[in-house]
């Protein structure tokens, strides 16, 4: 098993955590980013998962501790989408909210180096988890980060995703924010 990171830092007068670790596999043959699979260790953190995929994709020298301090996800709700957005502008990157996606338009992102916040909800969790799409081959499989029930090369089916996307066709898009 790879390095397990364990980070805690206290942010505000509580203490914001995460536990995960990495495996830097690139989609292959999906046209996709290099966005290495990030799989959360814990039950709160994976607002912060996506934020620092997102940011190091842009800011690859960027630390977690960074990250992890402006997003500092609750252990009780994590991190909600106006929180997420906030906190990817302060590292300098743009996510806009966008509906009606599909797999034509998040093959053309991720082919244009633009990774794309979303949120699943699959019937077994209590709550939404938000992953990053990482790209989508030919083949109809989609490539995420951070979300443990994917196939060895981090992908999954294009129907399995849909059933399990929510709200279906929306996600942030993310890019360098403007100046």
């Amino acid at each position: 098993m790879p390095y397990v990171h364990r980070l805690r830092r206290r942010v505000g007068g509580r203490y914001a955590s995460s536990c995960f670790y990495v495996r830097r596999m690139r989609p292959a043959g999906a046209g996709g980013l290099g966005i290495p699979r990030y799989h959360q260790l814990d039950t709160h953190s994976c607002g912060f998962l996506a934020a620092l995929a997102v940011v190091r994709h842009f800011a690859p020298k960027t630390g977690a501790d960074d990250v992890l301090r402006v997003v500092a996800p609750s252990p009780a709700s994590g991190c909600d989408q106006r929180h997420l957005i906030r906190c990817l502008k302060r590292f300098g990157v743009a996510a806009v909210y966008r509906e009606r996606l599909g797999p034509r338009s998040l093959h053309r992102l991720a082919a244009a180096g633009t990774p794309v916040i979303v949120t699943v909800w699959p019937e077994w969790y209590g709550c939404d988890h938000w992953t990053v799409v990482r790209g989508l081959d030919r083949a109809g499989r989609v490539f995420l980060t951070n979300y443990n029930w994917l196939t060895r090369n981090g992908s999954m089916d294009w129907k399995d995703f849909l059933d399990i996307w929510e709200p279906r066709g929306v996600g942030l898009v993310c890019g360098p924010a403007p100046r």
